[in-house]
């Protein structure tokens, strides 16, 4: 587990260190799945052919509220694809309806939101990609900003099974979430929080987009959230 915490810390890290080339945005591939009687979309990155040989890894980046799959890639200066096409695993960019994930904070949810299973979508997407692609079932990974990263964190919460480990950015657990957060088994987590973050809060409470604004859900705190996951993954 500990190797797996330093890769994912190494590949999110190296992201503030590759300078952006001047080429071609990488390939990205459209999918659409209908999943709870909604026409479900969503993209994905290929590493060349040639590494695609055997199981290879499965990395989930989703999107931020408001954002999309597809715009993704872009806040990373495409670094996730690059890092694909050297190391040999595919990269997944999901949508989520209204641009939201019911990611566990019922505050933030829009009308269209509130009875959507993204944890199903997400997984049904590694169904579909299976009928395709040989997939390491032991290296499936996600990771996320903020409403993406809250999601990140519902899916090792709810998928343990399925998620070997994630990034958790900009984000940590609903407190209404928590008690619900039953993993079946360890997984690798790697939090990264800004003590002075005005919007997500460090010590826990409303995330808010203004500091008077409508509460978009209570959230813990990133040092209850790090000893959740210590306690769970039988970490000292």
């Amino acid at each position: 587990m500990r190797l797996i915490l330093i890769s994912l810390t190494v590949l999110i890290s190296s992201l503030g260190f590759i300078k952006p080339e001047e080429t071609a945005a990488p390939e990205l591939t459209k999918h659409y799945l209908e999943w709870q009687e909604r026409n479900r979309t969503y993209w994905i990155h290929l590493p060349p052919a040639e590494k695609l040989q055997g199981a290879v890894p499965l990395l989930f980046h989703l999107h931020g509220g408001g954002g999309t799959g597809k715009g993704t890639p872009g806040l990373t200066y495409k670094q996730f694809n690059k890092i694909a096409d050297r190391e040999g695993f595919i990269v997944v960019y999901p949508d989520a309806i209204a641009r939201n994930w019911n990611d566990g904070r019922t505050a933030h949810l829009k009308p269209q939101n509130r009875d959507v299973d993204d944890v199903g979508f997400i997984a049904a997407i590694i169904d579909e990609i299976k009928k395709e692609f040989e997939i390491d079932m032991d290296r499936i990974f996600t990771t996320g900003m903020s409403n993406g990263g809250f999601m990140s964190s519902r899916l090792l919460c709810d998928r343990a099974d399925l998620f070997r480990g994630g990034a958790i950015l900009t984000a940590s657990l609903s407190e209404d979430y928590l008690p619900k957060c039953k993993p079946e088994k360890p997984v690798a987590v790697l939090v990264m929080n800004g003590t002075d973050d005005p919007l997500v809060p460090y010590d826990g409470g409303d995330v808010r987009l203004f500091k008077r604004g409508k509460s978009r859900g209570k959230i813990v705190s990133n040092d209850n959230y790090l000893d959740f996951w210590k306690e769970r993954n039988n970490c000292t």
